[in-house]
């Protein structure tokens, strides 16, 4: 007699297989999904701290960039009697940023960066510390350029020391 069909050992066989194929794309999905976000949380905040700058240079007004650890406040002063400033944007983000030095960063109406708790220009870095390491993870903030780079180590700490710049 002819047999038709699957027999159960075939057919728990090809289900295994296609259990164990789903399983190793959902974790490569998962860490792919978090790199890009990681990414892109980066990016945004490149992205809003570009014209914040350009702003402060070009209507010869301050900018200020409050950065928290889940959140970021750009305002512009109009003068230096503003104390309270308009909102330009405030966001919320998902993963944690890390500042290394403070947490305000003022773009002065040449555009120049200045940093409210050091009297000395030199370069910082904005770190967002993940498991994934994405591409690019960190924001480097001279007086002059914001350039985005790479942690050196996960485990170090988030200071211009510790930040490659990519070109």
């Amino acid at each position: 007699m002819k047999q038709h069909g699957f027999s159960m050992v075939e057919l728990l066989t090809v289900v295994a297989i296609t259990g164990v194929l789903l399983a190793v794309a959902t974790l490569d999905f998962w860490k792919w999904n978090r790199k890009t976000g990681l990414a892109s949380q980066r990016q945004e905040l490149y992205v809003d701290m570009m014209p914040s700058k350009l702003a402060a240079m070009h209507n010869r007004k301050s900018d200020k960039i409050s950065l928290g650890a889940r959140q970021y406040t750009i305002r512009n002063y109009s003068s230096a009697a503003d104390a309270a400033g308009t909102l330009v944007k405030q966001k919320t983000i998902a993963y944690p940023l890390s500042w290394s030095d403070g947490g305000v960063i003022t773009f002065d109406t040449f555009g120049l960066a200045n940093y409210v708790s050091s009297n000395i220009r030199q370069d910082k870095s904005i770190c967002v510390y993940s498991t994934v390491t994405p591409g690019i993870d960190s924001i480097v903030l001279t007086a002059t350029s914001i350039n985005m780079g790479i942690l050196t180590s996960q485990t170090g700490a988030c200071d211009r020391v510790n930040v490659t710049i990519k070109e």
